[in-house]
């Protein structure tokens, strides 16, 4: 998927199931097969649901050395067009947040986890990963790729996690006049906040299989997370000599 200096680690990954209160919530994860324990990250899916695209990036992830959990926000339900994305979101509602506190619990309490945490986010998982970011005082890191503050612009300046957002400057106005409040509440947070946009890339640029995709972006913004996630999880990611496709 990407080309990487980064030593990769051979994981185990598949399908396993959270409890939670009420029901088991399905997920997605992958760590390496020896070592540990290993920082965790919680990787929140787009609109589109558990699908190939993201179960990529929890291996990935795992085969650099985190211990990795995805959980399905949609149990099991995935969308093949943007309508079909948008009424998955809507109907998910204000039950993400208690999903992704599960998935965050879940990894928190595992003995292959050493207790530093970070929530990676993709368009809706973004959103979600900035609202963990608020809400929750033992994250170490926080990432969201097109992640949306709505009306929780007033806790950011308050905001104990350390915050790294990507944003396509071709999005719409809203996005962009969102990102110039962020950034002007960033001057006075408590934990560090950087927003970077690239131009000429769109909301999705990140995804290798869309129409949206741009690839200096991906890169740029897949390096920077890595070294942001280094930097808060006191991650040891070894690099070779030379850069092993993905």
């Amino acid at each position: 998927m990407y080309e990487t200096r980064r030593v990769q680690h051979r994981v185990v990954s598949g399908y396993i199931s959270i409890v939670t209160t009420g029901h088991h919530l399905p997920a997605f994860w992958a760590h390496p097969e020896i070592g540990g324990p290993f920082p965790g990250i919680v990787l929140l899916h787009d609109n589109r649901g558990l699908i190939a695209y993201t179960r990529r990036l929890v291996r990935l992830l795992g085969e650099l050395g985190f211990y990795v959990i995805a959980p399905d926000l949609f149990d099991g339900q995935t969308a093949a067009t943007p309508e079909q994305g948008h009424a998955l979101q809507t109907h998910l509602g204000e039950a993400g947040s208690p999903l992704v506190s599960a998935a965050l619990n879940a990894l928190a309490t595992h003995h292959r986890c050493n207790h530093k945490l970070a929530v990676i986010g993709m368009t809706m998982g973004g959103t979600l990963a900035i609202e963990a970011a608020l809400h929750h005082t033992d994250l170490q890191a926080a990432v969201a790729f097109d992640g949306q503050l709505g009306n929780l612009l007033a806790l950011l300046r308050a905001c104990q996690t350390p915050l790294l957002g990507f944003y396509g400057e071709r999005d719409t106005p809203a996005v962009k006049q969102m990102i110039g409040q962020m950034q002007d509440a960033a001057q006075t947070a408590t934990a560090s906040c950087k927003l970077v946009e690239y131009a000429d890339a769109d909301a999705g640029f990140f995804d290798p299989d869309a129409p949206t995709y741009n690839a200096h972006a991906a890169e740029d913004s897949w390096d920077q997370m890595l070294d942001f996630l280094c930097e808060h999880l006191d991650a040891n990611i070894s690099t070779t000599d030379a850069p092993q496709p993905m």
